[in-house]
């Protein structure tokens, strides 16, 4: 089975904000019973990505 998943998060501010870092979860997890066959994250305005993993394995991006 496939599955195509689509997440959108979107921030509206009524008064000028300043970037600040944010961790997202965002990435499925793999197991032995579930692959991962691709996974694209696109974020405007471009930013800097670090990938990296907490105490539980889950991706942290």
């Amino acid at each position: 089975m496939f599955i195509r998943a689509t997440h959108l998060t979107r921030y509206t501010y009524s008064q000028p904000v300043s970037f600040a870092p944010h961790a997202l979860y965002l990435r499925p997890r793999e197991t032995a019973r579930q692959r991962l066959h691709h996974f694209t994250l696109t974020l405007t305005p471009a930013a800097k990505l670090i990938s990296t993993g907490d105490a539980s394995e889950n991706a942290l991006d």
